[in-house]
């Protein structure tokens, strides 16, 4: 673990788990974890001016390309942010976007779906689906990623795919994804103290606020009891102390069993979702540089133009 690690898993836990959080309720928690990202995504520094940022209106999807110089034309990444299905939008994942994109010399797409409780799942779904459809309407490869919450619409939008028998990404990059609303992970107990970020406890009422009507073991939203024969080759980045980690370690086993290719890499001493603050820490950048290796490995011929 890196000093800059070190600091910033100490001012993580200080900011999202001290000691007065204990005794909040639940909608506190959510109150208190959608302030901090968006403070945050106030902080977020502005990109260089080198850096391409082209807003979106599409039909059924707005977001946003991040295209760092050397991206090549023929080279898209689809991305969904975390938030926990209820927080956050796409203002704080720009430096992410640009460093994944100057790696992988690909223009990523930023997708703002729609978040609870005011549109529940399926909607961030819908929205995923409406991008997929416009984004890869032109043949060439797409990868597909997300972190966190994310993670786990990158997956459903694969089995969505699936069900419509549309072609899916090329290759899919997972942050501690969030997989099963049911909360039926071990480690979702096992790494209450450790994770530095997260509470169970706000956590599951984001989990609630999202489902809306639907069953916790409905793949819509808990896509970890989906189909997984159409998973493409799939990387799983997650820290060993996080509450998701079995979110990710179960994720990856069900891949391989249904005779697909997941790469489970489980770092140590760090904090849910690091990549995002690259910026900060460095093994964020190495993150980052692992995913884009990911994806060089199922572009199409390795194209350069």
């Amino acid at each position: 673990m890196s000093i800059r690690a070190w600091l910033a898993r100490r001012q993580i836990r200080r900011a999202f788990r001290g000691k007065a959080t204990r005794d909040f309720a639940p909608d506190q928690l959510v109150k208190l974890f959608g302030g901090l990202l968006a403070k945050a995504e106030q902080m977020a520094p502005a990109l260089p001016a080198s850096v391409k940022v082209t807003p979106v209106e599409g039909e059924g999807f707005r977001g946003e390309w991040v295209e760092a110089p050397g991206a090549l034309p023929a080279r898209s990444i689809l991305h969904f942010h975390g938030g926990g299905y209820v927080w956050g939008g796409i203002g704080g994942f720009r430096d992410f976007a640009m460093r994944l994109s100057a790696a992988a010399k690909a223009k990523v797409f930023l997708l703002q779906y729609r978040v609870a409780p005011e549109h529940p799942c399926p909607a961030a779904v819908e929205d995923a689906v409406a991008a997929w459809k416009a984004l890869a309407m032109g043949g060439a490869p797409v990868m597909l990623g997300g972190d966190s919450a994310g993670g786990g619409l990158a997956v459903a939008l694969v089995q969505a795919l699936a069900a419509e028998g549309i072609k899916g990404p090329a290759a899919l990059g997972l942050i501690a994804p969030w997989v099963d609303l049911g909360l039926g992970g071990s480690t979702f107990a096992g790494n209450a103290e450790s994770d530095v970020m997260l509470d169970p406890r706000g956590i599951g009422r984001a989990a609630e606020l999202y489902r809306g009507g639907l069953a916790a073991s409905d793949p819509r939203c808990s896509p970890l009891f989906g189909r997984m024969d159409t998973m493409p080759p799939t990387l799983l980045q997650v820290d060993a102390g996080e509450i998701l980690l079995d979110d990710s370690r179960r994720l990856a086993a069900k891949i391989t069993e249904a005779g697909g290719k997941a790469q489970l890499d489980i770092w140590k001493g760090l904090f849910h979702d690091w990549p995002m603050v690259a910026r900060l820490v460095p093994e964020g950048r190495k993150a980052i540089v692992d995913m884009a290796r990911h994806y060089e490995a199922h572009w199409d011929g390795g194209e350069t133009t």
